[in-house]
């Protein structure tokens, strides 16, 4: 809260407005489950992320490198 600069209400009424999880994830295209270790969560970050690129139709080439 300090970092920045919310009273305890404040906080409180933003958490209560958020959506809850199962909303949430009834709406996801993607969920990452990050519950266990790294070597669990990057070849799921690395497959969603080969997906997206594909989907960009930049898997051939870089996504940084201006064309």
């Amino acid at each position: 809260m300090l970092r920045d600069g919310l009273t305890a209400e404040q906080a409180r009424s933003m958490l209560a407005a958020q959506a809850a999880r199962a909303a949430r994830l009834a709406v996801a295209d993607d969920v990452i489950a990050n519950e266990s270790g790294t070597e669990v969560l990057a070849p799921q970050v690395e497959s969603l992320h080969r997906r997206y690129l594909q989907m960009a139709g930049t898997l051939s080439g870089s996504a940084d490198r201006p064309d």
